[in-house]
């Protein structure tokens, strides 16, 4: 069972920010570009705190071609969730097909037996009213929104969104602005019918998670995911912006506030926030660059504000050169790039273009393997290995899929910390304290 609430006990310390450039210098003549890697490290707690009060909403797809095993797998799940929370939490469940309904309004979760009975009742329907789902899920989480809590929209489907709104831009744009307001997304897909680009990017636009199901058996594990993820934050509402004589390129896919300042992922207890950014200097000067940091402590319940500054020498060409690389941001600039042609290739896998995508991921793994093999490499390396696998069996929509998923978790947990398994994030939630 998570636990309920962070403790009471000593302020925890302010998280660090660390900025690691390519080159440590930029040359003395001409525009310089500096490869960027911000390192954001996440308080230190000085005691062992529980978890804060979520908000939940369940937005679940009982659409005809969720019968059988899936329907069933997706309702144990639900059934799971439930066990998983508290009397502290808030839970709603929002089921739809061609129509929408709440069989469970927002409610603190004190009569678990309850709610276990209204899903037991859960049949299959007729078509895909994704929008409408997902926005009666949002419209629960928002009657419950504080931000005290952790705010979330969790949406499973089967299948393309073909009643209501349809349009990705319009059904993003009205994702965005929840998250903005507060409520997050995290979009769940299941089986090889649905459209994992929109998917993708909901949960990009929502601040969330993306995850490909492939079998009714990997519901629950990944739902514990994601409350094991969603337990172990310590700060939301983490924002990044910077001051520069020059520009600033964002290399990590991120979406930004209404202020221009970037969203990154909750802070989560052990888990670093990774991106990289690519400035271009004026020649002749010392760059200068101000990263600023500001989030919302769940612990103090304030809003604190960090920065750090880059100084870099200027040095002759000759010497510049002679500079070494950084090897974190080579490692970074690599598996960045992998998550790149993993985007390109979903793309090209849903337009037919097979033997493009399979280039693009063969030379992916290329530029993987010639890195030294760090935990975070091994990772990438095992995914582009089973996307190989999975064009050469000719599984392209599958491979479709995995490969969103793996390009959004890039994007996602590099703004948020490496990427576990359920079994790790339970694990580290254990060892520091979060679970009874």
């Amino acid at each position: 069972m998570f636990s309920s609430f962070f403790s009471t006990g000593p302020s925890p310390e302010p998280a660090e920010i660390e900025l690691l450039p390519l080159r440590n210098g930029v040359v003395d003549q001409g525009p310089s570009t500096i490869d960027l890697l911000v390192r954001i490290l996440p308080p230190k707690l000085a005691h062992k705190p529980k978890r804060p009060p979520l908000n939940l909403c369940l937005v679940l797809d009982r659409s005809g071609s969720m019968a059988g095993a899936k329907l069933q797998g997706m309702l144990q799940a639900a059934h799971g969730v439930v066990d998983n929370l508290t009397s502290q939490d808030y839970l709603s469940v929002v089921v739809f097909d061609d129509h929408v309904k709440t069989i469970i309004p927002s409610q603190l979760v004190r009569n678990a037996a309850s709610l276990h009975r209204i899903l037991k009742g859960v049949e299959q329907g007729g078509s895909t009213a994704l929008h409408a789902g997902w926005l009666e899920g949002a419209t629960q989480a928002a009657r419950k929104l504080d931000p005290g809590r952790l705010n979330r929209v969790l949406v499973l489907t089967d299948g393309e969104a073909n009643v209501g709104v349809v349009e990705p831009d319009a059904i993003c744009s009205d994702v965005n602005g929840a998250a903005q307001r507060g409520v997050s997304c995290t979009t769940l897909g299941f089986g090889d019918g649905y459209n994992e680009v929109l998917l993708r990017s909901m949960a990009s636009s929502g601040n969330g998670n993306h995850y490909f199901v492939e079998t009714p058996e990997q519901l629950s594990s990944i739902f514990n995911q994601e409350l094991g993820g969603l337990v172990s934050t310590i700060a939301q509402q983490v924002r990044l912006s910077w001051e520069t004589a020059g520009t600033v390129q964002v290399l990590t896919s991120l979406e930004k506030d209404e202020k221009g300042r970037l969203r990154l992922n909750d802070l989560m207890v052990g888990n670093p926030i990774l991106l990289l950014l690519r400035l271009t200097v004026p020649g002749g000067k010392a760059p200068q660059a101000t990263i600023r940091l500001e989030y919302q402590d769940l612990v103090t319940r304030s809003r604190q504000k960090q920065k750090g500054e880059l100084r870099l020498p200027v040095l002759a060409r000759e010497d510049w050169l002679k500079l070494p690389l950084n090897p974190l941001v080579q490692e970074e600039l690599e598996l960045w790039q992998a998550a790149e042609a993993r985007a390109e290739a979903t793309l090209a896998l849903r337009q037919g273009e097979n033997g493009r995508a399979r280039k693009l991921i063969d030379d992916a793994l290329d530029r993987i393997q010639q890195l030294p093999a760090s935990g975070r490499t091994k990772l990438h390396q095992g995914q582009l290995e089973e996307l190989q696998a999975d064009i050469s069996s000719n599984r392209f929509s599958v491979a479709s899929k995995k490969a969103a998923m793996q390009s959004h978790s890039y994007s996602y947990s590099s703004s948020g910390g490496p990427d576990l398994t359920p079994e790790e994030i339970m694990r580290l939630l254990k060892e520091q304290g979060h679970l009874d």
